[in-house]
């Protein structure tokens, strides 16, 4: 076919009547999204993300419960970093971008089966306080993490700041751990994370993100090497909590690492796991080491044997009673917040001895004292976030380019397999650590694709560069000037 010699070659100039048009090897630019752009370039947005960082910060290093443990004093520092954030959320669009995801939506579903929940409990204004609470301040996480942050650069500030917030969980670990004869506690008085096992589960979402420092690319060496021992200081106060439900998440943990990580991970965790091994069995004590042995086989003493024996009795019997209690209100539930109260009072009343103890399993927990309903939504917006994850992760592996994509979203999704392995033996269904993760994957998922596609365009937009063997040009002489003319 005949070419036209109106043609327009590479550099817009018409073309020589008869030659080749080279089409262009240039991409189309990514589609202009007019409201993205409007809500990325808001001010408020931009300076309210910083009250919404400094709100995870707080959420996940718990600095507001040791201050208040130290001073005697609540300091109230969610209240002076919230509502800045809270009014950049809302306006800026934080709730309309929030929302957009079928994970936020799952979770405003949830939501509501709590409230519907509530009028039908056992006690109606317990679990009235409790919904209203839960609302205000854990549910608000997910906007909170999801609302103001929208680029790549923002979501890697999130994980430095989740990271800081790592470094200073296990500090606290050094300063209020509590040695017991077979298990470390925290002696922080009634703060959420004083029980062991509640701690473990805490620290192991904690050391996902802490991973990021060892594998993400670029890192500075000197952070990769704080890393190995803070690792290793964390896998010492996780085991030492003595939780055989956090002994499970690890091993949970690394099968996932085996299964779904990169060559590179599997090498760095086959050559991690005897240091590690021997640190963390040198380190314990006898009696840790032996309560943990007993989740396969007799620890050999009768003392250690019988308390893991009889909490474990005790958590069988918590959750078959509230299997029971599914199936006997499989709609609403006994009333969010009132499992040991109405287990309590059901037993007292069959007269037997109740064991007046939450259901020490998430799950559980909400489906007994909400409803099959709740419990639907809840797995459905843990299991849509990671697949926001799981999609991104695929994506940026793909591309070397996006290895820090890639890096921080198996972070991610490490940290939240870990922690959902362990509050399968702990009271976390009314926290806010998972509408705040959900909120990460959503934020990362939305700011991986608009960052994968401005850096695809970016390297096709860009001139090849020449290979190694082509000759050097020779530079190029000024031309003379017109004064050298006259000369």
């Amino acid at each position: 076919m005949a070419l036209s010699s109106a043609s327009p070659d590479r550099l817009g100039k018409p073309a020589a009547a008869g030659t080749a048009v080279v089409p262009s090897i240039v991409p189309p630019a990514p589609a202009v999204d007019l409201q993205w752009e409007s809500d990325l370039a808001n001010p408020l947005r931009r300076i309210t993300f910083y009250f919404a960082l400094a709100a995870i910060y707080i959420r996940f290093s718990v600095v507001h419960e040791v201050l208040a443990v130290l001073l005697n004093l609540n300091l109230y520092l969610l209240y002076i970093v919230l509502p800045p954030a809270i009014l950049g959320i809302v306006a800026t669009g934080g709730i309309r971008r929030t929302l957009a995801a079928r994970t936020s939506r799952y979770w405003l579903a949830f939501l509501g089966w709590l409230c519907l929940s509530a009028p039908f409990s056992a006690w109606r204004g317990g679990s009235a306080t409790h919904v209203y609470m839960y609302a205000k301040a854990e549910y608000l996480m997910l906007f909170i993490v999801a609302g103001l942050a929208m680029t790549w650069k923002e979501c890697r500030l999130v994980m430095y700041v989740l990271i800081f917030a790592a470094f200073t969980d296990l500090a606290v670990g050094r300063v209020f751990a509590n040695q017991h004869s077979d298990r470390i506690d925290m002696a922080l008085g009634m703060s959420t994370i004083a029980n062991s096992n509640d701690f473990a589960a805490h620290l192991i979402l904690m050391m996902g993100f802490l991973l990021y420092l060892a594998i993400a690319p670029k890192m500075p060496s000197v952070l990769r090497l704080i890393c190995v021992p803070a690792m290793l200081y964390g896998l010492f106060l996780v085991l030492g909590s003595g939780s055989r439900g956090a002994e499970v998440a690890l091993l949970v943990s690394f099968v996932f690492t085996f299964v779904m990580g990169s060559a590179k991970y599997r090498l760095l965790l086959i050559a991690s796991l005897p240091i590690a091994a021997f640190v963390i069995v040198a380190a314990l004590p006898r009696t840790t080491l032996m309560r943990l042995s007993t989740l396969i086989s007799d620890s050999g003493d009768a003392e250690v044997q019988g308390d893991a024996e009889g909490s474990s009795a005790v958590r069988r019997a918590l959750f078959k009673k509230s299997l029971e209690f599914t199936v006997q209100h499989p709609v609403f539930g006994v009333g969010p917040g009132q499992f040991s109260s109405f287990e309590g009072g059901e037993s007292k009343r069959e007269g037997k001895r109740g064991m007046w103890h939450e259901t020490h399993n998430s799950l559980t927990q909400i489906s007994s004292e909400c409803g099959i309903p709740a419990l639907i939504f809840f797995l459905c917006a843990i299991v849509s976030a990671f697949r926001l994850a799981l999609k991104t992760y695929r994506l940026a592996r793909a591309n070397p380019a996006n290895a820090d994509i890639a890096a921080a979203t198996f972070c991610l999704m490490l940290g939240i397999v870990g922690f959902m392995s362990a509050i399968m033996f702990a009271n976390f269904g009314y926290r806010f650590y998972e509408p705040a993760l959900c909120g990460l994957c959503v934020v990362m998922y939305n700011a991986a694709q608009h960052e994968m596609a401005a850096r695809k365009f970016k390297a096709a937009s860009s001139p090849p560069p020449a290979p190694l063997w082509a000759p050097a040009q020779p530079p190029i002489a000024p031309a003379p000037s017109f004064a050298s003319k006259l000369r």
